[in-house]
């Protein structure tokens, strides 16, 4: 039995209501250790939802939206119905609202911290990162050991037990929370405001909820001097996951494809100009409250507007697709020095 039939086995046993379709990304963790995470994971959500509670009870909410509020609870299926590792969302009655938190994103996102805290602790590369999120892209699983996806400590040459280094640990866990905060803080944005789904809305309201989501995060995490540091790992992975017109132009697609594409099916894109306005809402923040962590504030900002002009160079899209699928997993072994120029330059045509 392989494991996708054996985790779809547990899944009908355990969770029936969950659904499934066949993907090759999920595999990267054995069934085992996703149920097994579950309990611990969806817990730390929930420590998340608290803390938003109780941020938001410094504001005037009108009582409807309080009572939304207080009725909304997280949930954390093994995966969603497709098995994609950074899918976040959310669903609301008048009466009451759900944040559905898959455990398999939950974990892809605190694997991704734990690694960029134990290289940065070790000053190690960080772009190592930036290039196996695009290799799980555009890579198949049967170019991956073993013939599957890993997920990122191992792929990343990172001892499994990063999370436990007591240099690396601590700072891993505050990426995790900032992030999964910034994360439930965005669906509650949309919960309480009471956006549609996107399927009843046009491509441009869906885009400018998204926004209106983003800003409240930042506002909420923002009565508590927070800023989501670990957003960058978030917006960062997205980027390199999501579909790129540099992506299109890899597989000679055209520009009016992806105009289609853009148009008819990517109701939730990672925009560049989505970033900048959660950099300059960031900034705001910071500003109207001078802020202790003002300096820490500018460099999420800085960071999250670099990511913006890798969204807006398509150029460097199409680099990064062509390099990831020519470049050797031994590539993504940790390093002292930058390897992003010997990893592009794999995207040069070779004679």
């Amino acid at each position: 039995m392989s494991r996708r039939q054996l985790l779809l086995l547990l899944v009908s046993l355990l969770w029936p209501k969950v659904g499934w379709a066949a993907g090759e990304w999920i595999d990267m963790y054995p069934a085992g250790r996703l149920i097994g995470e579950k309990s611990r994971l969806e817990s730390r959500a929930n420590q998340m939802l608290d803390i938003l509670r109780t941020l938001l009870g410094k504001t005037d909410l009108p009582d409807d939206q309080q009572r939304l509020l207080e009725s909304v609870r997280v949930e954390a299926p093994l995966s969603d119905d497709v098995g994609v590792p950074l899918d976040f969302f959310s669903r609301y009655t008048a009466d009451a609202g759900v944040v559905t938190t898959p455990v398999f994103s939950l974990l892809f996102v605190e694997d991704l911290c734990t690694a960029y805290s134990w290289l940065y602790q070790r000053a190690y590369s960080l772009e190592t990162i930036d290039e196996y999120v695009t290799m799980l892209r555009y890579k198949s699983a049967a170019e991956f050991p073993g013939g599957q996806y890993l997920p990122p400590l191992p792929a990343l040459g990172i001892p499994l037990n990063a999370y436990d280094d007591p240099e690396a640990g601590p700072l891993g866990i505050r990426f995790r929370n900032s992030a999964y905060a910034f994360i439930i803080a965005h669906e509650l944005g949309h919960i309480l405001a009471g956006h549609p789904s996107a399927d009843h809305v046009t491509m441009e309201q869906s885009r400018a909820n998204e926004t209106a989501a983003d800003d409240f995060a930042v506002q909420t995490l923002a009565f508590d001097d927070e800023i989501p540091m670990g957003a960058i790992l978030y917006f960062l992975a997205q980027a390199y996951l999501m579909p790129s017109l540099g992506q299109f132009k890899a597989q000679g697609r055209t520009e009016q494809d992806w105009v289609v594409e853009m148009q008819t099916k990517i109701t939730h894109p990672l925009t560049a100009e989505r970033l900048q306005q959660i950099a300059a809402a960031i900034g705001r923040e910071a500003e109207a409250k001078a802020s202790a962590n003002s300096e820490a504030a500018n460099f999420v900002a800085f960071k999250l507007l670099k990511i913006a002009d890798l969204l807006s160079d398509v150029d460097l899209q199409q680099c990064m697709a062509v390099a990831a699928v020519r470049a050797p997993m031994s590539s993504l072994a940790p390093q002292r020095t930058s390897p992003t120029q010997s990893f592009l330059s794999n995207c040069v045509k070779q004679p």
